[in-house]
Parts: C-alpha cells; structure tokens; sequence
C-alpha cells in the first residue's frame, strides 16, 4: 500500500493488532462448529441417560423409575458440560488460554 505522497506505509505491529481487535471473533464454520459441539454436549448425556435408565426398568422390573433418574441426571450433566464449553471459549475469545486453576492461585 502507498499514501497519496507515493511512500510505503509499513505495517507495525501497532497496526496489525488494531486490525486483529476489529475482526469478528470467529468465521462461520468456527460458529458451526460450536453449535455442534453444543448439541452434542447438550444431548448425549441425556440419551445415554435414558438408555441407562430404560435398561435398569427392564432388568429389574421397575416402571419408570431408573428412566427418569438417570434423564434427570443426564440433563443437569448435558447442562454442566455446555455451561463449561461457554466458559472455555468466552475465556479464549478474550485472550485467556484457559480457566484459572485453583493450584497456581497465590
């Protein structure tokens, strides 16, 4: 690139991180790939659960009892686990590595 003066413009990293501070935090396969991630982290605890839950009924001739638990059980994992996928990427999205651990707090 030039100026209207006809001399290079030089890129510093001043720039270069002013540039990288204007960008949109993720492209959209990036976002697809979280939504997944997502769906997955929400659904599977929650379909092992009722699997679980639905064998324990039949091997032990409960009703419905063992399903519900373990649905109920697979819902607050499902709900756990997304909260905690959030929290890794907003950390990430603001320039954190990863979450503060408990063992390098002074």
């Amino acid at each position: 690139m030039s100026d209207p003066n006809g001399e290079k413009e030089t890129l510093d990293k001043e720039t270069i991180d002013k540039e990288t501070a204007n960008r949109p935090a993720g492209t959209v396969p990036e976002a697809l790939a979280l939504l997944t991630q997502l769906g997955f982290t929400l659904a599977l605890p929650i379909v092992l659960g009722a699997l679980l839950g639905n064998y324990l009924d039949e091997k032990l001739g409960t009703n419905v009892l063992f399903l519900i638990v373990f649905i109920l059980l697979g819902v607050a994992a499902g709900i756990i686990g997304a909260y905690h996928l959030v929290q890794t990427v907003t950390r990430r999205g603001m320039g954190q590595k990863t979450a503060p651990n408990k063992k390098n707090r002074k």
